[in-house]
């Protein structure tokens, strides 16, 4: 079967992770693939040995990015995707595919085009906007969400948290959950020195954000440094912008030398072996890409009992629940896990499960299953 797959991004983060791995599990169905890329990026070499031919245009968003637009730049951004919508029309046209599918709500271009050509569109949600991103619909929640419907024939959400938080907006026939993935690539890794004996190193992965719970997962070290408990954290994912800015500033004031802000990087297997435990501190996730990376690296986590979070963590098996936002639960959660013999045991329990569960050969009988029919 044709397919054409139409990314909304180009960089390393995890929902373009998710869309390669989404192109290599239909690629090992015998699938014919071809894709739109919004921009040229790191992601495209990820995708090239699994594709046909590929395009590069830019896919228009109809959320803003956390800044409300007025009515001139939302009328701006309307002639923006008429033109996106015709230049992608173009490339179905040219392609055929039988099947165009949108990674991620965020682009409605490719589901337009779609309907004018007359080709099947699936929607494979990974986000839940204003909840987890702070992002809003520039044309509103409940007209957009409207026509995600209208223009799909199945919209797909990678955990059941997410088709809770759209199920008032989607038929109930056409919605679908399907875990990703999760695919790690450590084959190749460098030699580490030891760790330190006594020491407990938390790493917090991700992308540096308010709603990422950065400054929560500080805090709670502060505490316990305080108490006297030999505790360091890598907080990895650091950029150049103003929250990044407000958690350096925040570390070297109290001189936290033992909380360590790195720059975003591409390979994050070494840091995973780093650590000890990995926390997800955020106020919001659809899925928990990370925390499913993590467990099978063989790390115990401490989540948020927030979002996905829930799903993916059993209390005491896999990891830990925290309450979002409250210091003292995450950081006697951390003290629980000082213990070598339940930390280790609670890893061992985490890596089986995720290896057993988030594999690519489960990922791509589930895609055939739904998206092809089979």
């Amino acid at each position: 079967m044709k397919i054409l797959y139409i990314s909304h991004d180009s960089t390393l983060h995890g929902s373009e992770r998710a869309f390669a791995e989404t192109l290599e599990a239909l690629y090992l169905s015998g699938h014919e693939l071809y894709t739109i890329f919004s921009a040229d990026g790191p992601i495209i070499e990820f995708c090239k040995p699994y594709l046909r031919d590929f395009e590069i245009l830019s896919q228009i968003w109809w959320y803003d990015r956390g800044i409300r637009l007025d009515r001139k730049e939302k009328n701006q951004t309307l002639k923006k995707i008429v033109r996106c919508v015709k230049k992608t029309y173009k490339v179905i046209k040219q392609i055929d595919p039988d099947i165009v599918i949108s990674n991620t709500s965020v682009i409605p271009c490719g589901a337009i085009a779609s309907k004018l050509a007359r080709k099947k569109h699936i929607w494979y949600f990974h986000e839940a906007g204003k909840k987890d991103l702070n992002y809003n619909l520039i044309y509103g929640t409940r007209l957009s969400l409207w026509l995600a419907n209208k223009l799909s024939s199945k919209v797909l959400f990678n955990s059941f948290f997410l088709e809770s938080y759209y199920q008032k907006y989607i038929s109930p026939k056409k919605r679908e959950v399907v875990y990703q993935a999760v695919k790690l690539n450590c084959n190749d890794m460098t030699m580490l020195p030891p760790k330190q004996p006594g020491k407990l190193t938390l790493i917090l992965m991700g992308r540096f954000a308010e709603g990422k719970g950065q400054m929560e997962a500080i805090h709670a070290v502060h505490r316990l440094i305080r108490q006297g408990e030999n505790i360091e954290l890598l907080l990895v994912g650091a950029g150049q912008d103003d929250y990044s800015d407000q958690v350096k500033n925040y570390i070297e004031k109290n001189y936290l030398f033992s909380v360590k802000a790195i720059d975003f990087v591409k390979d994050i297997c070494d840091y995973y072996r780093l650590a000890d435990v990995m926390l997800v501190c955020s106020r919001c996730e659809a899925f928990g890409r990370i925390t499913i990376e993590a467990m099978k690296m063989g790390l115990p986590v401490i989540v948020s009992h927030t979002g996905a979070n829930p799903e993916l963590v059993k209390e005491g098996f896999n990891g830990f629940l925290y309450e979002y936002g409250n210091i003292e639960d995450l950081s006697q959660k951390i003290l629980q896990l000082k213990d070598d013999h339940i930390r280790h045991q609670i890893a061992q329990q985490a890596q089986r499960w995720a290896l057993d569960t988030f594999t690519l050969n489960n990922y791509a009988q589930r895609l055939n299953e739904i998206i092809i029919g089979k």
